[in-house]
């Protein structure tokens, strides 16, 4: 090991540098280096499982929590290994400040602990931290005579959920706030510093960056007034089709951060290991433990990781802590394994074939992301680095459309996170690149800005529709009131399918009770009965 200091300059101060199997490890008097925020953001992903494995058999348990330490081991002990990258410079506090303000305003805005108007969404995912805080996990339900087990992704629950046991149901909404909102701002800080344009333009269109679903719906209405069935209501713009969607960044960060945040931050991280600032093992890590935040989510990563692993492979570029990594994502099976219980409930099939279908897929497609074609028309601008994701992207999503998995189709929804976000990092480092001369390339690209902004601004519109208060409802209580007429398969599974090797599922049930749940929510009249 060799050690060197160097003067960089007396306002920045000494630098001390420390070469150690060709990584390198520097850090500035005055700052930290901005790989000690994606290592706390990798401890974040990392914790709930921890968490979770002492709701597991002994066995199941104790090998997860080997996982959760080793992973630790590897986030905390991982460094750049190039000095000029990303990950290794100094923190732009005046940028990650910027985020932190943002970040918190938007989860705020999203309806988190309910300052403004929470998303139809959270009127389960507040059932479901409500019955961790309260009965701790397991938490089991007896619903129509069946017992069942609430299996779910519940990464983000997990850490708010242990607080709320100690400090009561708003320190635990409060936590989630805290937890999320954190998450985020570390996420927009690398992506502002990925644009390498003004973040003024990019960080706007990055954000309100969607499918023209303003165009769906107009086909849609034309369609079902040709058939004789008059105009239609939806119950929200992106459903426009009924079968298949793409959210906007908006819609998952409003609706659905638990899918959201885990699928953007691993695609944060592919930006970062094309660049050469983030590693293998870093992704193997994160893979496997935001499995627990969700799995759907990871599942539209997956391809990009197993990718990035064969050609490491392949090259001779594979390194110890890369197989190292991979072995410690084997221990968070117990894990993976509970997720997969009892999930032949949820629905699901392949979609083509069906009557109708291919003009349906066409029209998606051409709808949801356009932004496709001025990729492709610049494909020049885009760098070389990422052009491999960007085409491994590009099929995700053009196949993930030909299935369906879960109420909504969730696979399409989720699996589409991590795509979805390549493809607007490379629209926005675009379009904030091309001058606005007039030319029909320049107004192409605010066309398919301005067809797609009617989406994030109706969840914005939609965040001043009056806020209603937290909820203690259980989940089963939730559901019955909120979305009974879709049995959730998703959240719960029959208790005789969990093996009791993996799981000991208490004897206490829940039931649905009957009592109001939001007494002040605006769209739920009956409720105020």
């Amino acid at each position: 090991m060799t050690l060197m200091r160097e003067v960089d300059g007396p306002a920045a101060g000494p630098v001390v540098r420390e070469t150690a199997g060709g990584a390198v490890l520097w850090a500035r008097r005055r700052g930290f280096a901005a790989y000690r925020l994606a290592q706390l953001l990798l401890l974040m992903m990392i914790a709930p499982n921890a968490i979770f494995a002492a709701a597991l058999g002994a066995i199941p348990g104790v090998v997860l929590v080997i996982g959760c330490v080793s992973a630790a081991w590897l986030t905390l002990t991982w460094r750049p290994a190039a000095e000029n990258s990303i990950l290794a410079s100094r923190i732009d506090w005046k940028v990650f400040g910027a985020c932190v303000l943002t970040a918190f305003g938007l989860c705020l805005l999203g309806g988190e602990t309910h300052v403004f108007y929470a998303m139809p969404d959270w009127l389960m995912r507040d059932s479901v931290l409500a019955d961790l805080v309260r009965h701790g996990y397991p938490t089991a339900y007896t619903y129509d005579n069946r017992d069942y087990v609430l299996r779910a992704p519940l990464g983000m629950y997990a850490f708010p959920a242990v607080m709320g046991r100690f400090f009561g149901l708003l320190a635990a909404h409060v936590t989630l706030l805290a937890q999320n909102a954190t998450a985020l701002s570390i996420i927009l800080y690398f992506l502002a510093k990925l644009f390498e344009v003004r973040l003024a333009v990019a960080l706007p269109l990055f954000l309100l960056f969607s499918g023209a679903d303003m165009i769906g719906v107009l086909l849609a209405e034309i369609y079902f007034v040709l058939r004789g069935w008059g105009l239609q209501e939806f119950s929200h713009i992106e459903f426009w089709n009924e079968t298949i969607s793409y959210s906007s960044n908006l819609t998952h960060l409003f609706w659905a951060p638990n899918h959201g945040l885990p699928g953007w931050w691993f695609a944060v991280l592919i930006l970062l290991y094309v660049r050469g600032a983030a590693s293998l093992e870093l992704l193997v890590a994160s893979f496997a433990a935001m499995l627990f935040w969700s799995p759907l989510a990871m599942l539209g990563a997956f391809p990009f990781l197993l990718y990035f692993g064969v050609e490491a492979l392949v090259c001779g570029r594979l390194k110890r802590r890369d197989i190292a990594a991979a072995g410690v994502g084997l221990l968070f099976l117990p894990m993976a394994y509970w997720l997969t219980i009892d999930v032949g409930e949820v629905k699901q099939g392949f979609l083509i074939g069906r009557e109708g279908f291919v003009w349906l897929y066409a029209a998606f497609l051409l709808v949801e992301i356009p932004h496709v074609w001025i990729v492709a028309a610049r494909w020049s601008m885009v760098e070389a680095r990422d052009r491999v994701p960007l085409l491994l992207g590009g099929a995700i999503l053009v196949v993930l459309p030909l299935y369906s998995f879960g109420p909504g189709n969730d696979i399409a929804m989720r699996a589409s996170i991590p795509a979805l976000f390549l493809l607007a990092f490379a629209f926005v480092r675009i379009a904030a690149r091309t001058p606005r001369d007039n030319s029909r390339f320049a107004s192409a690209i605010s066309a398919i800005v301005l067809l797609g902004v009617a989406t994030p601004l109706i969840e914005l519109k939609a965040a001043f529709n009056g806020a209603y208060g937290i909820s203690d409802c259980n989940f089963l209580t939730a559901w019955r009131k909120a979305s009974p007429g879709a049995w959730p398969s998703n959240y719960l599974a029959r208790i005789e399918k969990t093996p009791s090797w993996l799981m000991q599922v208490p004897d206490s049930r829940l039931v649905v009770e009957q009592r109001r749940c939001w007494p002040d929510h605006p769209g739920l009249a009956e409720e105020r009965k």
